[in-house]
């Protein structure tokens, strides 16, 4: 209860380091290791001890075996001996722009930290910044996008040329003792890379206006002569490690030795794009180790040559909506906002810790559909899954197989109204009832579209001649009730509200288009996020702040109905519930408490009616990865809670499963249990609302308390939260009509 986990994508590898038998590798979201000895994979993340998310660099300091991690906000871990050292003198230096750490580089005992506004100096050893270098000044604005420290010389890569130092005998805080190499070609442009290798600095120039025409320089006591790379090349890496100097290009690696020859030259194609080989190290003799973006480790060796070590997981970090049905989560990455996204989607599937994911590269009947951003499971088949893409039309699912995609060449599915080709933006989906599926699509004509049981198709304008503009055929998330109506938002406009039944007969009263007014008469029009709870309350998230709720939405078509606005008491005062959070998403978990989902505010857990604030997380107060969270989906089953944020996929497992319609046998954990366990027992297989009674052999009641849907749990505590005594207590738990009733143990043990 209250643990986290981490669901990145380790294969998206940046950098790499190795250290003996063990190769670690970096992607945006972390670090995995694999000790080619003994087969052992380590994952480590924002979730199990590093700073923060969004690594941007990644090296060693071989002499003292320190891990260097950098990031993008400009915090430094340094991990060695398994323990992790925060450095963050450089995110809260005064200073304004781009902090992100783009590079390290080791001499001795400092480490040159590659800074966009500069560099900074780092004693490995203390773990101090002992000086930053700010480069330009009032006459002058510079990036920095390297740096190489070559015998008792700097050299600096910036977006306007190379600059040089003595690394002693001058100040060096003063740019105007930084001298620029005019004797170089492109002497006032861009450079990109510097390393300072075999009494020499290799200079590269990424050219982005010639294919494959990006340029490397070897400089040497004043002079230049270029490196000719083999039919061209695009830059991906040029870096010194151990004993060689690499440069990683599309489609080639370069290997030299400590003389400056070149010993080794390979073409490598990675599967995607021409972004080359991320990083490149080798390890003995000509046995190579690959990183590559999309693949994750690569080693050529004499035994073989191609082993790829690729750590499952979703196969991007990107996440934008969640849907859980039963064991199965599905991630979709895409978003409205990323109309040619490759993201795709990606499916967990608990009991085997299993990703599957499903993109135009990893799946063929994908090619054509791109930006999938949603996606929704019937509940009387759930192996009926279907995805919709902002773009593209929908995608039908059967367990992992795709039947069909589905767009507007052959279906009922509309464009966006004045676009010829495909531009099928879906927005919502939801099963009726009869398991017909409904389609909600942005801008269209006929903005809702159903395909029946039977695989006919029928769609709905419920605007006519007299609207055509798209600015007023918006829509957004759409939901089904037990009841059989659906609920869909309406951006700008308020809420439709439908009858499945009665639309596909064409009734009268079978729809209905209202504005959100509140009890004091106020309209809001800014709704982005709906649910329905176990009581048959539909809630309401308001962009702009806020919660709203319909307490009898029933009659939404044959009345017309108030929404209210839920209230909080801060201190003294009065305030709207989330009146200054931005609500992105709203679900009900198994005991109908709300998960609130924000855009800057991290994720509340609120109680069934919204009266209380049963808990807050967010990214200082617990594992939480970022406090923008896009979508919240709940493992009935487990009671794990999932964050879609805009740094990627964490859970967290809550305290609410759904209850079980007959209570039988209970699922204990921990059993037994220490006296001093600092945490809860866990209690599984209870109906909704519980009494859950705990005693003593002697039958003394110890302590008592109410199950949340389907689970209960106990801090091994009496009622005066005092530690119990060792020895075996009973579980006594009753329905809340007394009809159902079941028992269990649990030994408190001091052993």
């Amino acid at each position: 209860m209250g643990s986290w986990r981490a669901h990145f994508p380790y294969h998206q590898v940046q950098n790499i380091v190795v250290n003996g038998s063990v190769f670690y590798a970096s992607s945006f979201s972390g670090i995995m290791s694999y000790d080619r000895e003994d087969g052992i994979i380590e994952r480590y993340n924002r979730v199990n001890g590093l700073s923060e998310v969004g690594i941007t660099t990644f090296d060693c300091h071989y002499e003292t075996k320190s891990l260097l991690i950098g990031y993008r906000n400009g915090v430094i871990d340094i991990m060695k001996n398994g323990k992790i050292s925060k450095i963050d003198e450089i995110y809260r230096a005064d200073i304004l722009g781009n902090k992100s750490v783009k590079g390290f580089k080791s001499s001795g005992d400092s480490v040159f930290i590659v800074l966009p506004f500069g560099i900074s100096v780092m004693n490995i050893h203390t773990h101090k910044v002992l000086a930053t270098y700010i480069f330009g000044n009032s006459n002058i604005s510079l990036v920095v996008n390297d740096v190489a420290v070559l015998s008792d010389s700097l050299f600096v890569a910036t977006n306007k040329g190379i600059y040089t130092a003595p690394r002693k005998g001058l100040n060096l805080l003063n740019f105007n003792n930084w001298k620029k190499l005019t004797n170089i070609p492109y002497e006032n442009e861009e450079y990109n890379f510097c390393e300072g290798w075999a009494d020499t600095v290799w200079l590269g120039k990424k050219i982005p206006t010639i294919w494959r025409g990006d340029s490397v320089f070897m400089y040497r006591k004043g002079e230049y002569r270029p490196f000719n790379l083999t039919y061209g090349g695009i830059i991906r890496l040029i870096k010194k490690k151990d004993n060689y100097l690499y440069i990683s290009t599309y489609p080639r690696i370069y290997v030299f030795n400590e003389n400056g020859q070149l010993i080794y030259n390979t073409i490598y194609y990675p599967l995607r794009g021409y972004s080359g080989a991320s990083d490149v190290y080798m390890f003995y003799r000509n046995d190579m180790v690959i990183g590559d973006y999309d693949l994750g480790l690569i080693f050529r060796t004499r035994n073989n040559p191609e082993d790829t070590l690729k750590i499952n997981g979703p196969e991007y970090y990107r996440s934008w909506h969640i849907n859980v049905s039963g064991d199965e989560v599905w991630v979709s990455g895409g978003s409205p906002n990323s109309m040619w996204s490759d993201y795709g989607m990606y499916r967990f599937k608990g009991s085997d810790n299993e990703w599957i994911n499903f993109n135009r590269y990893t799946t063929d009947s994908l090619i054509a559909v791109r930006n999938i951003s949603l996606s929704v499971t019937n509940p009387k088949n759930p192996k009926q899954t279907v995805a919709g893409s902002h773009g593209y039309g929908i995608v039908e699912f059967m367990d992992t197989s795709i039947i069909r995609t589905y767009n507007s060449k052959n279906s009922m599915l509309d464009n966006v109204i004045g676009v010829s080709s495909i531009d099928t933006r879906v927005t919502g989906l939801a099963f009726d009832n009869n398991q017909n599926l409904w389609i909600l699509q942005w801008g269209t004509k006929n903005s809702l579209a159903v395909k029946k049981r039977d695989g006919e198709w029928d769609s709905f304008d419920f605007y006519g001649d007299n609207v055509i503009s798209i600015g007023n055929r918006l829509t957004g998330e759409m939901v089904a009730t037990k009841w059989g109506d659906i609920w869909a938002v309406l951006p700008g406009r308020g809420m439709l509200v439908f009858n499945p039944a009665k639309m596909l007969n064409r009734e009268d009263n079978a729809f209905k288009i209202f504005s959100i007014i509140k009890s004091d008469g106020k309209q809001i029009n800014d709704i982005q996020a709906i649910a329905v709870d176990n009581d048959e309350t539909v809630w309401l998230g308001i962009k702009s702040g806020g919660i709203l709720v319909y307490y009898n939405p029933r009659a939404a078509l044959t009345s017309n109905m108030v929404a209210s606005q839920l209230f909080v008491q801060v201190d003294d005062r009065i305030e709207y519930l989330f009146g200054a959070e931005e609500v992105t998403c709203i679900k009900v978990d198994g005991g109908n408490r709300k998960w609130i989902a924000t855009n800057g505010g991290g994720a509340y857990l609120i109680s069934e009616g919204g009266n209380k604030e049963i808990l807050n997380l967010n990214s200082k107060n617990s594992q939480l990865i970022s406090d923008i969270i896009y979508s919240i989906g709940i493992n009935e089953v487990t009671g794990e809670v999932f964050f879609a944020t805009n740094l990627g996929l964490v859970s967290y497992v809550g305290s609410a499963t759904k209850g079980v319609e007959q209570m039988e046998k209970l699922d204990i954990y921990p059993n037994p249990v220490h006296k001093d366990y600092y945490g809860n027992v866990i209690i599984r297989g209870l109906m909704k609302k519980t009494t859950i009674k705990i005693t003593d052999l002697s039958g003394k009641l110890i302590y008592e308390t109410y199950s949340n849907g389907g689970t209960g749990i106990w801090n091994v505590r009496d009622f005066d939260g005092n530690t119990v005594p060792t020895g075996v207590y009973y579980v006594l738990c009753a329905s809340e009509d007394g009809l159902s009733v079941t028992t269990g143990k649990i030994l408190v043990t001091g052993k």
